[in-house]
């Protein structure tokens, strides 16, 4: 016969190719693609939120209040006298020693230095406890003038003293008049007082 069968060699070839088309076809899918996982499992991560810090408030400390300082006022003059203001510092002095002060006024004319004798009948347990009768001469000096004249009043333990002075001006003060009532400073450690100066001598006693 003259057709010829393949050789053995080419017909092992044919089924291995066979074979291998066939393995092909059954193949699994990649690894990657078996082990992915789906995004409608993977864990929620919720973003953490932004704190923002209390400021720190500080107290306003209560201001402590001032006391009121009442300034002195001013003198005043009504017709041909005039009404006055006066703080006193002074050194007390006993029936041997002589007071005196350094008197500040809202008018010049009574502003100076204090001395004045001192003389006082005394009741009551002891000095801190008690009351008296004190009087003596006063004299109120400055540059322009002098003024001197006879003082009364008393003192009482936590009411102070109440002191009346009556003046009579020489030097530049020569023709006038002045009284002068003085007591313990509101606020302790001196006194103050109110006065008028006026025309002619003080009333007879």
């Amino acid at each position: 016969m003259g057709v010829r069968l393949p050789t053995g060699r080419v017909l092992v070839g044919l089924i291995l190719a066979a074979l291998l088309a066939g393995c092909a076809s059954n193949a699994s899918p990649s690894p990657l693609a078996a082990t992915a996982t789906p995004a409608s499992i993977l864990p929620t991560v919720t973003p953490t939120p932004t704190v923002t810090p209390t400021p720190t408030v500080t107290p306003t400390p209560t201001p402590i209040p001032t006391p009121a300082i009442t300034p002195m006022p001013s003198a005043v003059a009504l017709g041909e006298t005039t009404l006055t203001a006066s703080n006193y510092d002074c050194n007390l002095g006993t029936s041997d020693t002589p007071v005196q002060c350094n008197a500040v006024s809202n008018d010049p004319r009574v502003t100076g230095t204090y001395k004045a004798t001192f003389h006082t009948n005394r009741w009551g347990s002891d000095p801190s406890h008690g009351a008296m009768v004190q009087w003596g001469t006063a004299r109120l000096v400055n540059a322009g003038g002098v003024w001197a004249g006879p003082y009364s009043g008393i003192f009482a333990t936590g009411r102070g003293d109440i002191i009346t002075t009556w003046y009579t001006g020489s030097g530049g003060y020569a023709g006038l008049s002045y009284y002068e009532m003085i007591t313990v400073a509101p606020t302790g450690g001196g006194w103050v007082a109110v006065g008028l100066i006026f025309p002619g001598s003080p009333p007879a006693r």
